[in-house]
């Protein structure tokens, strides 16, 4: 969903669908997502389980005490506080009247 919005109106957020790798030191804790991944996979957001040789080539920087990781290829990066700005520049464009500062008392 974000992605066609940020391709049609060319929102410049630092948007990046690179997914996110959860690293562990502790086998033990690692291995304990798997229960969580498996409920996760219901949604199609499942992570994949790296270690070893498959863990070091994706990301070869990291320290020998790292373990294993989940990487969840689906997350994305991006900067909220310029996504906000560009969102808040399409709605203003489409008409919509902003009131900052305003307390709310019903919608």
């Amino acid at each position: 969903m974000y992605e066609l919005l940020l391709a049609e109106e060319k929102l410049n957020c630092d948007w990046e669908s690179n997914g996110i790798l959860i690293l562990y030191k502790e086998e033990k804790n690692m291995n304990d997502f798997a229960a969580t991944n498996e409920i996760l996979k219901e949604y199609d957001l499942d992570a994949k389980l790296l270690v070893g040789k498959a863990l070091f080539e994706k990301e070869p920087t990291l320290r020998e005490d790292v373990v294993g990781g989940w990487l969840h290829e689906t997350d994305s990066h991006v900067r909220p506080d310029k996504l906000m700005a560009g969102l808040k520049e399409v709605i203003l464009k489409q008409g919509a009247n902003i009131e900052e500062g305003c307390m709310s008392h019903e919608l």
